[in-house]
């Protein structure tokens, strides 16, 4: 829309908007948008320059692992690196452990063979063949349907001491390392086994007083919690005490299709939403209680913070202090089809939620506070493109304009 000149020397404005650039949600998400000039990720940034579509993700040593086609794969400078070569098509989990006094990855070949690598090399080791591997001090606990067996880490020896789950506990749904305690996760009930005499004999006592349907590939630990979904709600593990989650949302309105993951104080799950296709990453601030959606092309998440969008890995990047977990919406250099320098006078927008406006162009960066409803900026500012973003702790916008005017040159 282009207004009326005032007089016969003045350039006319022009008005444009970015609604139809803007994803609007039901869900309070850190998504930003994917399209026409605006960016996608936004937690994440991309490390991966080729296409995957992996059978599984590990964040392994602070370095990134798939499985593919056979083999397993790191990423060195943005390009995929065979580590492993597996013996046939099948599945494979992938652990790290300490072996003879070296940082190694045990590798599952289920119904083959176990190996460790180091260093490049591999060395065929005899470990049971399981659903659930976890490292307590200097053992390996492994665990299928209701029984515990362990191992020496160093030599991958032993596992020929079962530990049998109580009557009623069901089918072990995940094993977690915590501090001098094992956690292990029953479909009914959670139960700690602790070490004592001799590091060969344990107690095993039961953490929970309800009961519980522990969903399968849910338990991740992060930081003192560790959390798992039984029957449809979030409930974390903390030194002994177990408490839900409360969450704005119901996880009824997800599906959830892999394995969870953990990053920092995320708790990340692949999903599927209703009334919308394909996979999305719904990750979970256990402290702060707040909630992100981003879609995603692959239900294989890690931890680390590792997904893959389009088919490429790419890599959270809130890390440790880097980035606030408010929501940000931040669209890519704007030139409105021109590269000659332009005026952007006012930028208007309707929220339902106060926000954090940040104009940047070639005279740096403004910030503009945005009450909840209608509002007006008169921005006043001169740059041949902008890019605006906008942060806050939900991001409800109904429409997004722009006015601005050509000024000439280049």
């Amino acid at each position: 829309m282009i207004k009326k000149a005032i007089s016969k020397v003045s350039v006319k404005e022009k008005e444009f908007s970015l609604n139809k650039f803007y994803e609007h949600t039901e869900f309070a998400v850190g998504t930003r948008v994917c399209k026409d000039g605006l960016d996608k990720g936004i937690l994440t940034s991309d490390i991966s320059l080729n296409t995957l579509s992996p059978n599984r993700i590990y964040f392994i040593n602070g370095t990134p692992y798939y499985h593919q086609d056979g083999a397993v794969y790191t990423i060195k400078n943005g390009l995929s690196e065979v580590v492993y070569t597996a013996t046939a098509d099948g599945t494979i989990t992938l652990k790290g452990v300490n072996f003879k006094g070296e940082e190694g990855i045990l590798i599952i070949e289920h119904g083959v063979k176990s190996s460790v690598l180091l260093s490049g090399t591999v060395k065929t080791v005899a470990v049971p063949d399981a659903e659930h591997y976890e490292v307590l001090g200097t053992q390996l606990f492994v665990g299928n349907k209701r029984e515990l067996t362990f191992g020496e880490c160093h030599d991958m020896s032993g596992f020929d001491k079962p530990i049998i789950m109580p009557r009623g506990a069901g089918e072990i749904r995940g094993l977690v390392s915590y501090g001098k305690k094992l956690l292990v996760f029953c479909q009914k009930a959670v139960y700690e086994l602790t070490a004592f005499g001799t590091e060969m004999d344990y107690a095993i006592q039961k953490k929970t007083v309800i009961n519980l349907d522990v969903l399968s590939g849910s338990v991740k630990r992060l930081g003192e919690n560790v959390a798992f979904i039984s029957e449809g709600k979030i409930l974390c593990y903390n030194n002994g005490n177990i408490t839900e989650i409360t969450l704005a949302h119901s996880l009824l309105d997800f599906t959830v299709c892999g394995l969870a993951a953990g990053y920092n104080n995320l708790y990340i799950l692949p999903v599927t939403v209703k009334g919308k296709s394909g996979y999305y990453m719904y990750a979970i601030d256990v402290v702060r209680k707040q909630e992100y959606l981003e879609k995603v092309s692959s239900p294989c998440l890690a931890d680390g913070g590792y997904l893959l969008v389009d088919g490429k890995m790419r890599v959270m990047s809130n890390g440790e202090g880097t980035r606030s977990l408010d929501c940000v919406w931040q669209s890519k250099a704007l030139d409105f089809g021109s590269s000659k320098k332009k005026n952007l006078s006012e930028i208007s927008l309707k929220t339902d939620t106060p926000l954090k406006l940040t104009v940047s162009g070639r005279f740096g960066e403004k910030v503009f506070k945005v009450k909840k409803g209608h509002n007006l900026k008169k921005v006043n500012l001169t740059s041949d493109e902008f890019s605006l973003s906008l942060e806050g702790e939900q991001i409800r916008i109904d429409e997004i304009n722009l006015k601005y005017r050509d000024m000439g040159g280049l």
